[in-house]
């Protein structure tokens, strides 16, 4: 095999598809990647089992030899990515592969192609178009809120859903919900929870992405990078049953202000639950946190506030996450009790967006 590559498209593309090989495994084989050679192409695949990536780089015109290779995806990317040059070659050399460049030949022993894990076909079920930006920004709204559980597989993913006038994304963790709809024009449906790693791999700029669905997978196609990803099997909690629909007392705050006061006061707020207290009236409001070896503070912010005095406890850490997402100028708040779930959003929404967000307090004692 051989072929002549521009190298910051080789470092740039090498470093999307390395994202998703897995750093623990007990099959080695998945730390590497896959490298084809084709007329026109070089093509680098790589794979967790779960996820399967592959991007494609026009090789200039010139000598070019197909062939295949798998190499070490991390140590590929770190003896490349530093070379001063424009151009490196890929050379098949005594049962080895050769990475060369002016004043620089680096030799990686290749394991044999036939021993990489079969790529999965794309779906064929269900096809659509999708802005990338629109999934982009409906995975920013929601992403972190995924539960890092393990023994709750649904909500370790991402439940994305597409009807003929909308999309809408959703995240839990129990602890907290987020939920972002918009609405927008779809030639399709569909269903699905998708692990949050795929959002990762999407690459830069582009405009529209190919969406395939069939019941096992899912696939975006962009123009010059395919991923398909397993899909999780649900079902996924019933979240719009969980939301309340009625409060008793409402907090409205300047983003920027309230941020800010939470942050103060997570200087000081236990390292273990990372409690803070707040404390609303419609005369005062405030912000309490304390550790017993450390000391305390109250933290007072301006803020418009109806309904009963109320002392409610949150873990900072997640509240601070919920309304820097928001990226609105003000914050709702509303209150059932301080026992009861909370629900959080924009005073105004963009257009065409609705978005909640759900919080467990924590008991105070």
């Amino acid at each position: 095999m051989f072929c002549e590559i521009d190298k910051n498209k080789f470092v740039e593309n090498l470093s999307g598809v390395v994202s998703v090989l897995m750093t623990k495994t007990s099959y080695p084989i998945l730390q590497n990647v896959f490298l084809e050679i084709t007329d026109n192409n070089l093509i680098i695949k790589a794979t967790d089992l779960d996820s399967y990536i592959e991007k494609r780089i026009l090789i200039e015109k010139g000598k070019v030899k197909p062939g295949k290779a798998i190499l070490p995806g991390k140590k590929l990317l770190e003896a490349t990515k530093e070379l001063l040059t424009e151009k490196l070659t890929i050379t098949t050399k005594d049962n080895k592969i050769q990475i060369e460049t002016k004043g620089s030949s680096s030799f990686f022993v290749s394991i044999d192609p036939n021993e990489y894990p079969e790529v999965p076909e794309i779906p064929k079920e269900t096809e659509l178009e999708i802005p990338q930006t629109l999934l982009e920004e409906c995975y920013s709204y929601t992403g972190f809120a995924v539960s890092k559980e393990e023994s709750r597989p649904p909500i370790c993913g991402i439940y994305l859903k597409i009807s003929e006038n909308e999309i809408r994304m959703v995240a839990t963790d129990t602890f907290r919900l987020a939920f972002a709809k918009k609405k927008e024009k779809f030639d399709g449906n569909f269903e699905v929870i998708i692990a949050p790693k795929v959002f990762s791999l999407f690459p830069k700029g582009e405009d529209k992405v190919k969406v395939l669905v069939d019941s096992s997978k899912i696939a975006f196609v962009f123009a010059n990078t395919t991923i398909i990803s397993r899909l999780i099997e649900g079902p996924y909690p019933d979240y719009e049953r969980i939301i309340p629909q009625k409060y008793e007392s409402q907090l409205q705050v300047n983003t920027e202000t309230f941020i800010g006061a939470l942050r103060r006061a997570a200087v000081f707020a236990h390292p273990a639950g990372r409690l803070i207290e707040l404390r609303l009236s419609v005369k005062q409001n405030s912000i309490f946190a304390e550790t017993a070896d450390l000391g305390h503070t109250t933290q007072e912010f301006e803020a418009k506030y109806t309904g009963d005095s109320l002392k409610i406890g949150f873990n900072v850490n997640y509240l601070l996450e919920i309304i820097s997402a928001l990226k609105s100028e003000e914050v709702i708040m509303q209150f059932i009790n301080q026992f009861s779930t909370v629900v959080i959003k924009p005073k105004t929404d963009q257009e065409g967006w609705q978005r909640q967000y759900l919080l467990m307090p924590i008991r105070l004692e």
